[in-house]
């Protein structure tokens, strides 16, 4: 369920080829910005969960069109399947948080030496990805699962594990049980693109939860397998873009190096540095 990831140099794993999906009316009644999601939220009576539901692949798109226009690196096979799962996860669980926070995860593979930073901004109703390779000296020697929580005014929260899984559903799985120590569950169909998180409340069935455990990874719950649902009436949009710009990036690299710009510029009149988050470089001339 687990197997190791690999890069492939066979035919992308473009979405664009896949058949269009039905908008529900809730969806039609929205005038969706590009690139942008609902995420569908349901309470589960009896069971004490919460479901958040998402169709993918309009945020998907956005991370093509992304690296595309700013000739930045992407993935194939699946590695693209990964970023992908994990994206879609990081948006619904981001549902689940304050209005102010701001959720990234970020892993990173020895074996095959990249990276996949993935965030969701619940204020901002954005999220990015980012797939980053590197060199074989410069980065961790085991796979790790790094996850940040951030709120204003609030500290930073922050977990690190050393996961054995190398799969979207399987991370999940193990940042809620070593990280979250909440009850919770991806459940997401890389072929249909379709994510739903589970996430548990007060007094819930663990058992129920448990009995969920036979579905196949790649599989979403079948409906006789959910109790009634109560929609939450509250949709959550969220739209793939990162909100980096050449002047928001500049006052914070100034403001990071204080009087010391030289620490920056050194010797050059103008350095190319890049968002941390989206990866898109940018120009700064020296002040």
């Amino acid at each position: 369920m687990n197997a190791p990831l690999a890069m492939s140099g066979g035919a992308r794993r473009g979405s664009l080829r896949r058949r269009p999906r039905a908008r529900s009316p809730l969806e039609q009644s929205f005038e969706f910005p590009p690139h942008s999601v609902i995420v569908k939220r349901s309470y589960l009576p009896g069971a004490e969960f919460l479901l958040m539901e998402l169709y993918g692949r309009p945020l998907f798109e956005g991370f093509d069109a992304w690296v595309r226009d700013n000739d930045l690196p992407r993935p194939d096979g699946p590695a693209l399947e990964l970023l992908q799962g994990l994206l879609a996860a990081v948006c619904t669980w981001v549902t689940f948080q304050p209005n102010d926070s701001m959720v990234a995860w970020t892993f990173a593979l020895p074996e095959l030496r990249y990276r996949i930073f993935v965030a969701a901004d619940a204020g901002e109703r954005s999220c990015v990805a980012r797939w980053s390779p590197y060199a074989s000296s410069g980065g961790p020697e085991h796979p790790l699962f790094h996850a940040q929580l951030r709120r204003r005014g609030a500290p930073v929260q922050q977990s690190t594990i050393d996961p054995s899984g190398t799969t979207a559903v399987g991370l999940v799985a193990e940042f809620f049980a070593r990280s979250q120590q909440n009850p919770g569950r991806l459940f997401y169909d890389p072929r249909e693109e379709i994510a739903q998180l589970l996430v548990a409340v007060a007094d819930h069935d663990l058992a129920w939860l448990r009995a969920l455990d036979g579905i196949p990874e790649g599989h979403l719950i079948p409906e006789d397998h959910l109790p009634t649902r109560r929609p939450i009436h509250d949709p959550q949009l969220l739209q793939y873009r990162c909100g980096c710009s050449s002047e928001r990036i500049r006052k914070v690299v100034l403001s990071a190096a204080g009087d010391n710009v030289a620490a920056v510029f050194g010797n050059e009149a103008e350095v190319e540095v890049e968002c941390p988050r989206c990866g898109r470089s940018v120009v700064l001339r020296r002040p």
